[in-house]
């Protein structure tokens, strides 16, 4: 395999056995010319061979780069330039054939080398023998070349030994050395010595039987392919998990303060030594504490600029000294101290459960705390001060008190909100508080405007202890699901913006270094920065400790690409972004993927469906599940749609790829072109007939009608009444018998479908002698033919009532109805990979026809299962003030605006026209339900929460 001339496409290329260049782009293969093969075989001390080999016989293939590890079998290896696409090298048993822009330099003889012990880097032959000794081969001779780098630290190295195993790869221009379980990369310096960087420790390359290796030196991660256990990706560990040894209880960590020298944490009752990868605990407890019978306060702690450690133990304000040990001063204001903050100007606030905010000035040691504010509070959870306002936040809101005048207010839209952490970033402007609440999300002050960010898909964000930000204008936001990465400015950029694009959040979680997913939150500080930048933030495991300029944010900003379509399980030719569907194409589904190796919670795809030239609404957009990137319709009608593909590709607002795929079903039979002609003409034909029998109809009617006019023009009145009347009737028969027909085409054909399809897996089953299978398939029949049984009957019933307008209204048990249906549905909700739950009250009754009240929630339960794929259904019933309410809830992809604005309004007409512009999304189903819901006197109400909910009030209760 070889690189793109020049890197100047994105693939590879692959010649075969017959000498055909293959070019390998965007996950296909294709043949392509432009590797210059002619040249390449064509050169000197090849073209005997060329002409002599027989392609057939394995000891004679001639490889275009370096022997594969493990296999040594071909006669003749091919090194070509990854520069010119010329050839290099050309190495045979015990010669190497050196060329320079693809034409023969000269030949050295090398008779104790072996093939399998090259390799090459940066156009440069390399040899490593068995004894060690690397050689870089050039034109003057083998040149002895020096082992630098992280190698030399190897124990085994160091005692002698020396029996590497070399990984070369060609295509990526990559070589690499392991010796005794360590993987190191080579890297040519430009003394002709090499350079060794330690990768990976303690992997048994042997034993997996590990052939090739591969590093993308963006991201760091491992690639490994194994002779006979698959691709191995392992990835780098971003974030250090810190312990102290002595036990798992002291693992669980709080609030956290570094020391003047960074040097040390306090934390807790512990001062925390730093070394190289461990800390080393000493207790802090002393006599106070053990006079007071006391503990300290884990949540808050503070240093001042003299290095001295403020904490509390219930309801003291203890100062220690720079050592931690001993106690300066100790003040008791009577109250539990729950949070403590120390402001800029040496000011220490104290948040209390039950009797308001103090405060204290640290450098007057003997002064005693000053109540500051006690009107009622929750309890305070935490508190930042900001020139002369101070932020107090609660268990219920977030208070803005003035230090001057003692006024305060609170914060409006935070009156129900629990806050867990504030954060004060100002720029060169403007000032930002960003607030993290327990259980409702983030959010920023800015201006006197507050700002709810949207959730993250993974509902992390929901419970967020604090934000650390980085100088790369990152914030950090620990939670008890993982860290999560965001962009301080999309952040601000959405609040200004009222929300139209939402953030992009990137999670980390366990296997990017954590000991646990889960951070401890409520504590001040929540994270300390250490003198080296070094974040350390407190977890249930320990600490963790990152540098984020280090962090390289993997985003997923790759291509998107179409894997493959199918139409009930069968695949569908893709010519580039065109699918081309069969007639009636259902159960169409369109694998979409993207190459991205971090967590798929980071993947946020979304697509919509519209017509050719269109663009889709902001709320038209359907997000794509990550962990299954597949776009499921169950059926489409003819016609050339586009799909479109969204991507967002990491942070920026507008940092997103769209790609649009074009689906064109063949039209029906009844849609083509000549069956519009040979009805256009039929209908001139009759229409020619009709009208010449209607003239000379009229003309014999006017010739009586004249012969009569004086007799019958007394009765003429009576005639026209009587003409009115019948002409309503047969207006309101023809009514009933379009929406019979379009009912019965709605509900009945798609059973018929599904009947035609079990019947034809029965024959190939009973082929097949599948004995289990077609007993399956049999009872699913009988449960199929038992539904259509019970659409007859409610449509006899539907149409009954639309003639004969009477109705059997009477209490009505709603419980069974729903069992009822719910066990008819049964086949069909697996079918989809749906449930469907029931929360109706035994005793719960409606006033109302039990037969079309069958036929209304046969309809809403058929039309949640038809647009939810995987997910609930729900039906439940309640009362409320306004009557009984029978609803029926999904967590599909829920109602257009248009479908929701027609099921709420209050109108009485259901005529053709509303038909045709309704069944377009819902079908029929919605038109019989709100005409039925008519005629019962049932208001019909519809919103989008998590889903579609429509809801059926009773006016008139039992």
């Amino acid at each position: 395999m070889q690189p793109a001339p020049n890197g100047k496409r994105g693939g590879f290329y692959a010649v075969t056995d017959e000498l055909e260049s293959l070019l390998i782009e965007n996950g296909r293969a294709r043949s392509d010319a432009v590797l210059p093969l002619t040249d390449i075989f064509g050169a000197p001390y090849m073209s005997s061979l060329i002409k002599t080999a027989n392609f057939q016989s394995a000891t004679d293939i001639i490889y275009a780069g370096l022997p594969f590890s493990g296999f040594h079998w071909a006669r003749q290896y091919i090194v070509i330039s990854r520069k010119t696409n010329a050839v290099s090298f050309v190495m045979q048993a015990n010669q190497v054939c050196f060329y320079e822009k693809g034409k023969f330099k000269k030949l050295i003889i090398y008779p104790k080398y072996e093939l399998k012990e090259m390799f090459s880097l940066n156009d440069e032959l390399y040899h490593c023998p068995s004894n060690g000794t690397f050689l870089r081969l050039t034109t003057a001779g083998a040149k002895p070349c020096k082992l630098l780098g992280d190698l030399l630290q190897n124990k085994r190295f160091r005692s002698g030994i020396k029996n590497f195993k070399i990984y070369s790869n060609h295509l990526s221009d990559q070589s690499f050395i392991v010796l005794d379980k360590s993987l190191y990369s080579l890297i040519p310096d430009t003394n002709g010595n090499l350079k060794t960087r330690l990768l990976l420790d303690d992997f048994d390359f042997e034993g997996q039987q590990i052939i090739n290796v591969l590093q993308v030196t963006s991201t760091g991660r491992l690639f490994f392919g194994s002779l006979s256990k698959g691709l191995f990706v392992l990835s780098p560990k971003k974030f250090a998990p810190v312990r102290i040894k002595s036990g798992n209880q002291e693992n669980i960590t709080y609030a956290q303060v570094a020391t003047s020298g960074g040097l040390a944490l306090v934390t807790g009752e512990r001062i925390l030594k730093l070394s190289s990868d461990t800390l080393l605990a000493a207790s802090s407890r002393n006599e106070w504490l053990n006079k007071k019978k006391q503990n300290l306060n884990q949540i808050s702690m503070a240093i001042d600029s003299l290095g001295r450690f403020w904490t509390s133990s219930g309801s003291y304000v203890i100062c220690y000294d720079q050592t931690g040990k001993t106690v300066i001063g100790s003040w008791n204001i009577s109250n539990l101290i729950t949070t403590m903050r120390l402001g800029p100007d040496g000011t220490l606030w104290m948040g209390t459960r039950e009797k308001g905010v103090w405060y204290k000035n640290v450098y007057e040691t003997s002064a005693y705390p000053r109540l500051f504010l006690n009107k009622g509070f929750a309890k305070i959870t935490n508190i930042l001060s900001r020139g002369r306002q101070v932020y107090i936040g609660t268990d219920r809101g977030l208070y803005i008190a003035d230090a001057y005048s003692r006024s305060y207010k609170i914060m409006p839209g935070t009156e129900q909100l629990t806050i867990r952490g504030l954060h004060d970033s100002p720029d060169e402007k403007e000032q930002y508080l960003f607030i993290s609440t327990y259980g409702d999300g983030i959010f920023l002050y800015h201006n006197g405007r507050l700002t709810n960010f949207p959730i993250d898909a993974k509902k992390s964000l929901q419970f967020a202890h604090c934000f650390i930000e980085d100088r790369a204008g990152f914030m950090w936001i620990t939670t008890n699901t993982g860290l999560v990465q965001a962009s301080k400015a999309d952040l601000i950029a959405y609040a200004r913006k009222s929300g139209r694009i939402n953030p992009y959040y990137l999670h980390y979680n366990k296997r990017d270094g954590f000991g646990s997913n889960e951070f401890n939150g409520g504590c001040v500080p929540c994270a300390v920065t250490l003198s080296d930048k070094t974040v350390s933030m407190p977890s249930m495991d320990g600490l963790v400790w990152f540098k984020p300029e280090s962090v390289k944010a993997e985003v997923p900003d790759k291509g998107l690409f179409l894997d493959e379509v199918k139409v009930f399980n069968k695949n569908v030719t893709v010519n580039a972004d065109t699918v081309n569907l069969p007639n009636e194409p259902q159960q169409v589904t369109i694998a979409i993927n993207t190459p991205y190796f971090g967590d798929a919670i980071n993947l946020n795809m979304s697509y919509a469906l519209t017509r050719p030239g269109e663009n889709p609404l902001d709320s038209a957009w359907i997000s794509i599940n990550p962990e299954n990137p597949t776009i499921t319709f169950s059926e489409l009608r003819s016609g050339s749609h586009t799909l479109h593909v969204k991507k967002v590709n990491g942070y920026d607002s507008n940092n997103f790829m769209v790609r649009k795929i074009v689906v064109n079903v063949p039209p029906k039979w009844h849609e083509t072109t000549w069956f519009y002609l040979g009805c256009a003409l039929m209908g001139i034909g009759v229409g020619g007939s009709y009208g010449k029998m209607r003239s000379a109809f009229l003309r014999r009617e006017n010739v009586v009608l004249e012969r009569k006019v004086n007799l019958r023009t007394s009765n003429l009145k009576g005639a026209l009444v009587a003409l009115q009347r019948s002409q309503e009737k047969m207006s309101r028969q023809a009514i009933i018998q379009t929406r019979l027909i379009a009912s019965i085409s709605h509900d009945i054909r798609n059973p018929l479908h599904y009947l035609g399809m079990l019947v034809s897996t029965i024959e190939r089953l009973a082929n097949a002698k599948n004995t289990d299978k077609i007993i399956e398939i049999s009872r699913d029949l009988g449960t199929s033919t038992e539904r259509i049984s019970k659409l007859l009957d409610n449509h006899l019933q539907y149409a009954k009532s639309l003639v004969y307008q009477n109705f059997d209204m009477d209490a009505t048990p709603v419980l069974p109805l729903v069992k009822e249906k719910i066990d008819l549905f049964l086949p069909y909700l697996k079918q989809r990979g749906n449930r469907i739950l029931e929360q109706v009250p035994e005793d719960f009754t409606v006033y109302s026809d039990i037969d079309l009240l069958k036929v209304i929630l046969h309809n809403l339960i058929d039309n949640a299962n038809k647009y939810t794929s995987d997910g609930i259904i729900l039906v439940f019933a309640e009362k409320s003030p306004a009557g009984m309410q029978i609803s029926v809830q999904d967590d599909g992809q829920g109602l257009p605006d248009d479908i929701l604005n027609w099921i709420n309004e209050d109108d009485s007409g259901l005529g053709d026209e509303i038909i045709r512009q309704k069944t377009e999304f819902n079908g029929l189903g919605m038109v019989i339900i709100k005409d039925l819901a008519r005629i019962l006197h049932i208001k019909l109400s519809a919103s989008n929460e998590h889903g579609a909910r429509i809801t059926l009030s009773f006016r008139n209760t039992v």
